[in-house]
Formats: structure tokens, C-alpha cells, sequence
């Protein structure tokens, strides 16, 4: 009976440890997907600005899409007129 009163013991000691270990282990890995995700949202930031830049907006739609700048009497401005009550 003491044995076994000494084993739970020592159980009881020992978890703990054993379930910080488990948990710095698990910390350290999260920590590196964080440090992963992170440098992946810095390449998709600079990816973002490089597409929206108007220089290759442009290009896009000259080149690949054959659009061309409106002439002046292409361009026609649309206004909303107000209801007076």
C-alpha cells in the first residue's frame, strides 16, 4: 500500500512537469506558424501594391485587354439630381 500511496505521489509530482513541457513545445510551434503567417501577409501586402499600381493597371488594359484612354467626346458625366419636396 505505501508503494503504491509513493507511485501516485511521484504521478502527482511529475505531471505537472511533464504537461509544461508539452505545453513550451506547443507554444514554440505556434510561435513559428505565427512568425510564417506573418511574413506570408507581408509578401501578399507588397503583392497588393504591386497590382494595384496605376502604371500596371494600365499596361493591363492597353495590352492585354485593348482598352484605349475615352477620347473627350467619349466621356460623358452622370449626375444624380436631387428631389425637392
Amino acid at each position: 500500500m505505501g508503494l503504491f500511496l509513493c507511485l501516485i505521489g511521484m504521478a502527482g509530482y511529475v505531471w505537472p512537469h511533464v504537461s509544461i513541457v508539452g505545453l513550451g513545445y506547443q507554444m514554440q510551434s505556434r510561435e513559428q506558424r505565427l512568425r510564417i503567417l506573418l511574413q506570408e501577409r507581408d509578401q501578399l501586402r507588397l503583392e497588393l501594391a504591386s497590382l494595384k499600381d496605376p502604371q500596371r493597371v494600365y499596361r493591363v488594359a492597353t495590352e492585354q485587354l485593348g482598352m484605349n484612354v475615352p477620347r473627350h467626346e467619349q466621356v460623358f458625366i452622370v449626375t444624380r439630381e436631387r428631389k425637392v419636396q
